[in-house]
């Protein structure tokens, strides 16, 4: 297969969250290939584009991680991807090795001499490999916030120990050498150093080179570099998808990530924030579905009570009956039910999803399998349209939880403002 096939032909992304898929579509869309995210495989049959995301739930999933993503590559199969993206974290937080491992099963059914190459550096937000070493500005990942991760801490910074039976190599100048390497070790895993974009668009080329045989895993950096090689589509004019009338935002940040508290903090400290309608409810209610009616009750007051755009957080709250991660998905499933409760209130101009755990479980309530991505407010936070369910239409902005720094909140807000009014 040509380098231009491969390219240019239908991909498939499989991702261990929501935002994940989000912000690694949408820099395809930005080359003008019709992009789609996806919450489950029957909805890429159904709706899937040029590039097709899948947004699993698989983070934190130390139990299925693999048999799931292996079993959604399976169910894609009708989809007929000629390139296989494997989204992982930019920290290496969670199951990525689990995933790796599905991915590879699956791709072994076709091409038998399969091989993962593992890059998840994003230079352009901080996160770097080198010397088989993932950094965040420079420090350790287990030195940081991911390192801390209540949820999926990153406890070294090897790859070598976070993808083990795997091979390290310096950045490849071409496709031989990682099939070199990975041959020499008696290995289907790889993984490449980058410093920087022009690693990761050496990568990239080696990739492109290797065809259907590769299976690139990464973060968005690796799919930029990807991206960046196919020649501009049509003219595709990145605009704010339409909406519905001058009417507030509601934003759900489902993350406890310090980032997007801190972020949270930002914007609620600005003149345009300040005023915002701001719902936290402690995780001890929130993991008890008995309160769940009341505090409805106490929510729709609040949004009934004022026209201002409506903010609904985790709170970043300790639990002393458990562990936080035994309760992750109880506790955005809470808040994305408390957001739907918002929804019998009064409409929204679009919704703001930080947390790919919250985002999934918000577009699940609302009955919404696909999102049409449009293009990026920023690096990192792409805007796209809801395709179906009880909010079909409506403009969806997604963003990592552990993503950007303290302005991008600020940030978002104005842009969606500016886009509403202009």
């Amino acid at each position: 297969m040509s380098s231009n096939a491969t390219v240019l032909g239908k991909l498939l992304i499989i991702a261990d969250d929501l935002t994940g898929a989000n912000d690694t579509a949408v820099t395809f869309a930005s080359r003008g290939r019709r992009s789609t995210i996806h919450l489950d495989a029957q909805a890429v049959r159904d709706h899937g584009g040029d590039v097709a995301a899948v947004a699993l739930d698989t983070r934190a999933n130390w139990g299925g991680a693999a048999d799931i993503t292996r079993q959604t590559v399976d169910a894609c199969a009708s989809f007929n991807a000629t390139m296989l993206y494997l989204k992982v974290d930019s920290t290496m937080r969670g199951t990525a090795a689990l995933q790796i491992r599905g991915a590879l099963t699956a791709q072994k059914q076709s091409q038998s001499h399969a091989i993962a190459v593992v890059c998840p550096a994003f230079p352009a937000m901080g996160r770097t490999i080198e010397n088989c070493q993932v950094l965040v500005d420079g420090i350790p990942v287990n030195d940081t916030a991911s390192g801390k991760d209540r949820i999926a801490p990153v406890k070294t910074a090897d790859m070598r120990e976070l993808v083990p039976g795997a091979v390290a190599i310096p950045t490849p100048t071409s496709a031989a050498d990682i099939v070199s390497a990975a041959q020499s070790a008696g290995t289907d895993t790889v993984i490449v150093d980058a410093r920087n974009d022009g690693d990761l668009g050496q990568i990239a080329q080696a990739i492109v080179e290797g065809g259907e045989q590769f299976i690139p895993v990464g973060s968005a950096g690796l799919a930029n570099a990807l991206a960046a090689l196919i020649p501009a589509g049509p003219e595709h004019e990145q605009s704010f998808p339409p909406v519905r009338g001058n009417k507030p935002l509601l934003a759900v940040v489902t993350s406890i990530h310090e980032a997007s508290q801190r972020q949270v903090s930002r914007w609620l400290s600005t003149p345009q924030g300040g005023p915002s309608a701001v719902f936290s409810p402690h995780p001890e209610q929130l993991i008890n579905p008995d309160n769940l009616p009341y505090l409805s009750k106490q929510l729709e007051g609040l949004v009934g009570a004022t026209d201002r755009d409506v903010l609904i957080r985790a709170n970043p709250a300790l639990l002393e009956n458990g562990p936080v991660s035994g309760a992750l998905s109880t506790l955005a499933d809470s808040l994305a039910e408390l957001a739907y409760t918002c929804l019998d209130v009064r409409p929204f101009s679009a919704f703001i999803l930080i947390g790919g755990d919250g985002a999934r479980a918000v577009l699940s309530h609302l009955q919404a399998t696909t999102i049409n991505v449009s293009g990026a407010l920023a690096e990192g936070v792409p805007l796209g349209t809801i395709a179906d369910g009880q909010a079909a239409g409506t403009p969806v902005v997604t963003k990592s939880g552990g993503f950007g720094g303290p302005e991008l909140l600020v940030e978002i807000f104005a842009r969606l403002q500016k886009g509403i009014h202009s």
